[in-house]
């Protein structure tokens, strides 16, 4: 399933409402609960699968937040030091891959949460939506402009959901 703002068309809306939110929650698990709410209500209840990747601590805080809920997954994980990927799986059920690719293309996942050093961003999440899978991304969202607008360029081109994880409380 293609999730993009055709399907989910609430998804377009800025993630900053603090009573619907609450203060205690991190960007990324207010997007994923967005996400997987969605998907869920189209799927019949069906709980959203994730691929991380990276697994560091931003990784580790955001997928012990979204397993709570009951409404999330975490199908597999790619990080570039496996031995960390396999620890990360084995905490959370899921599948540790040798690559982005095998991780992004497992049987389940829905999505793909990339929390990876921000130089890798770029790379990462261009290769994630070339395979046709919506992209939550943490901040920064690439490293320059050009990049950024090259990741919104392909991701409508694709028809994919495209957002980075972060959070605004206040916009003049």
């Amino acid at each position: 399933m293609k999730l993009n703002l055709k399907t989910l068309p609430f998804l377009g809306k800025r993630i900053t409402d603090r009573e619907t939110l609450g203060d205690k929650r991190t960007t990324a698990e207010a997007a994923m609960n967005k996400l997987s709410v969605g998907a869920a209500a189209m799927n019949n209840g069906k709980v959203f699968g994730w691929a991380y990747i990276g697994a560091g601590q931003i990784a580790k805080q955001t997928a012990d937040k979204i397993m709570k809920t009951g409404h999330h997954r975490i199908v597999s994980v790619y990080n570039r030091t496996f031995s960390r990927a396999e620890a990360f799986a084995g905490k959370y059920g899921a599948i540790p891959c040798q690559t982005i690719r095998d991780a992004v293309l497992a049987d389940g996942v829905e999505a793909v949460y990339i929390a990876t050093a921000a130089n890798n961003h770029y790379e990462t999440a261009k290769e994630c939506l070339e395979l046709g899978k919506p992209v939550l991304l943490e901040k920064p969202f690439t490293i320059t402009k050009a990049e950024a607008q090259e990741l919104v360029d392909l991701a409508r081109e694709k028809k994919v959901y495209l957002a980075e994880a972060m959070w605004t409380w206040f916009s003049p």
